[in-house]
C-alpha cells in the first residue's frame, strides 16, 4: 500500500512539473488555451491531493483563462471541479452553483457526461442533505444519460445509490 502511495506521489509530482512547464510555455507563445488546459490540470491534481486552497486558486486561473478564449467546455470543466473542491470542504451552496452553472454550459454543447456528472454530484449534495426524494429524482436523471452513452459503471453506481436511498426512505 505505501508503494502505490509512493508511485501515485511521484506521478503527480511528475505531471505538476511538467503541467507547470507546459504552461509557461504556452504562456510565453501566447496559446491561452494549451495554458488555460495546463493550469486547469495543476489545480485537479491539487483536488485529488485534497490540497483544496491551492485547486480552487488554480482552478478560478483556469476558468478565468478559458472564458478569454470563450472555451465552454474548458470553462463547464472548471466549474465541475470547483464544485468539487467546494463538496469536499462541505460548502454545498457553492458545490451546487459551481454544478448548475456547469450544468447550463455542457447542456448546449451536448456534452452528456459532463451533464449526468453533475447531475450525479448535484444529487450527491441532495442525499447528503436528507432530501432523499430530489436525490432519487436527480440519480434517476444522471442513471439514463450515462445509459446514452454506454458508461455502465456510472449507471451502475447511480442504481445502487437508488436502491440504498430506497431502503432508507
Amino acid at each position: 500500500m505505501l508503494a502505490q502511495i509512493g508511485i501515485r506521489q511521484s506521478e503527480y509530482e511528475t505531471a505538476r512539473a511538467r503541467l507547470h512547464e507546459g504552461a509557461l510555455l504556452y504562456r510565453r507563445v501566447g496559446n491561452i488555451l494549451g495554458e488555460a488546459n495546463c493550469t486547469e490540470g495543476l489545480g485537479n491534481i491539487a483536488l485529488e491531493e485534497s490540497d483544496f486552497q491551492e485547486a480552487r486558486i488554480r482552478l478560478e486561473e483556469a476558468l478565468q483563462l478559458h472564458r478569454s478564449v470563450s472555451s465552454a467546455l474548458g470553462e463547464a470543466n472548471c466549474l465541475r471541479s470547483l464544485g468539487k473542491v467546494a463538496m469536499e470542504c462541505s460548502d454545498y451552496e457553492a458545490a451546487s452553483e459551481n454544478f448548475y452553472k456547469a450544468l447550463t454550459i455542457y447542456r448546449p454543447i451536448r456534452d452528456v457526461l459532463g451533464e449526468a456528472n453533475c447531475i450525479r454530484s448535484l444529487a450527491a449534495i441532495k442525499l447528503r442533505r436528507g432530501d432523499y426524494e430530489t436525490a432519487r429524482s436527480l440519480y434517476d436523471d444522471a442513471s439514463e444519460l450515462y445509459l446514452q452513452i454506454d458508461d455502465d459503471q456510472s449507471h451502475g453506481q447511480c442504481i445502487r445509490a437508488i436502491l440504498a436511498i430506497e431502503s432508507v426512505s
